[in-house]
């Protein structure tokens, strides 16, 4: 269900609005002014729909507090020159009172669909940006000579499974090896075994699908897959008329599993990143000088003391856990509220990471762990946009994950 954030303080519209579109399949949560709006966190919800004209400030004063979330204005004034003003506010579309309720839903349904397509484009981006590494976490690594080895070895079209512990490396390999393949002027599209895996066969059609958790697949996708990988040849299906590489992605083996009694896998694993000890000082190194420059605006340096201290610590989660480790020990070198973007005119000089920036950091370096360092670290001096912005995501998304995780926002501190 979606939830809808309204602005309107004529109570006879504010009622008859709700009654509207909560049989439309909304959640609407109703407000009369822009405080009791601001109150509501509008960046939570799905989309806000707000009256121009309101007691205060105008109800264009939602957006910049909502963004990235649609705002749809209403207004009386039904002018060419009034819905420029709008629109030039930010507002993602306007309606004129009064208004038909069918066309007000299609405005609404309109604002939103754009809003997923922008936020889908976002997402692309930020996965690129994410990936941008992989060459240099692949680069001198023991992984760069398998890649090699499994581009000499495997037909291009050959369905390849990579079995591996979490963090060796495994995705990473996949995008070189499709970088390095016959089909690197195609898509990569990656997705889970148990869910996106549908939408991902029409977007990775002449480049390469690279499948998460393949162990998960239902019975309908791995049908819809089977299909995509060319004419069937006694119990398997054959690479010759895929319409894609797919590459997958596990902890296990797929011997025995469904997809591997239907799909001609070719295996290989891929050794942990702990025993690989010569490339924890190569990811270190690499990862220093990217998250410095991401947060000092000048890439940090490790000393030697530090990388043997971390290629004699077990490091479970790999590759990502290294990476998050180097980024902590980074935020927690810097003076709080230290701006990238204000040093980006200064000299580039490298600084040295101290040994002890490692000392704070928690034992384990899960996914909620590192969101609470960051949270908690950066929210005396920083904006939740800049928090965001910190960590590659909006700020509802942050709204949502603080909630979840018990970590609201304290009442001092900038907003």
């Amino acid at each position: 269900m979606r939830r809808l954030l309204l602005v309107e303080d004529e109570e006879i519209i504010l009622k008859a609005l709700t009654r509207l579109l909560e049989r439309n399949r909304y959640e609407v949560v109703a407000v009369g002014d822009i405080g009791a709006a601001e109150a509501a966190v509008p960046d939570s919800f799905d989309i806000v729909l707000a009256d121009l004209r309101l007691p205060g400030r105008d109800g264009t004063a939602v957006i910049p507090m909502a963004d990235p979330v649609p705002v749809v204005v209403m207004t009386s004034h039904a002018s060419v020159r009034s819905a420029v003003e709008v629109m030039r506010t930010g507002a993602s579309d306007y309606i004129a009172k009064p208004f038909d309720h069918d066309e007000l839903l299609l405005v609404l349904d309109n604002a939103l669909s754009r809003n997923r397509l922008s936020a889908r484009n976002r997402a692309l981006e930020h996965d690129i940006a994410r990936a941008e590494p992989s060459t240099a976490r692949v680069r001198d690594t023991a992984l760069h000579s398998l890649v090699a080895t499994l581009l000499e070895a495997t037909d291009a079209d050959a369905p390849l499974h990579l079995r591996g512990a979490p963090g060796s490396g495994r995705e990473d390999l996949a995008r070189e090896l499709h970088a390095g393949g016959s089909r690197s002027d195609g898509p990569l599209v990656v997705v889970d075994g148990d869910d996106g895996l549908i939408a991902g066969l029409d977007r990775a059609r002449g480049g390469t699908l690279v499948l998460r958790h393949p162990e998960t697949l239902p019975p309908e996708a791995l049908d819809a897959l089977v299909g995509r990988l060319g004419p069937p040849d006694g119990a398997t299906r054959r690479p010759g008329g895929a319409v894609f590489r797919l590459i997958t992605l596990g902890q296990g083996t797929v011997v025995g599993s469904a997809p591997a009694e239907r799909i001609d896998f070719q295996e290989h694993e891929i050794p942990p990143l702990e025993a690989r000890r010569a490339d924890v000082e190569l990811l270190a190194r690499g990862a220093a000088e990217r998250h410095g420059r991401r947060h000092a605006g000048r890439p940090a340096i490790l000393s030697d003391a530090t990388v043997a201290l971390l290629g004699a610590r077990s490091r479970p989660g790999g590759t990502a856990a290294l990476e998050r480790t180097i980024e902590l020990a980074v935020l927690g070198a810097l003076p709080p509220g230290t701006d990238p973007t204000a040093l980006a005119d200064a000299p580039a000089e490298p600084f040295l990471l101290p040994d002890e920036a490692f000392g704070s950091l928690p034992d384990t370096l899960d996914l909620d762990a590192y969101f609470r360092y960051v949270v908690l670290r950066l929210q005396p001096e920083l904006s939740e946009t800049d928090i965001a912005a910190r960590l590659g995501m909006s700020r509802k998304a942050l709204w949502e994950r603080r909630h979840r995780m018990g970590l609201p926002r304290p009442s001092t501190g900038p907003s």
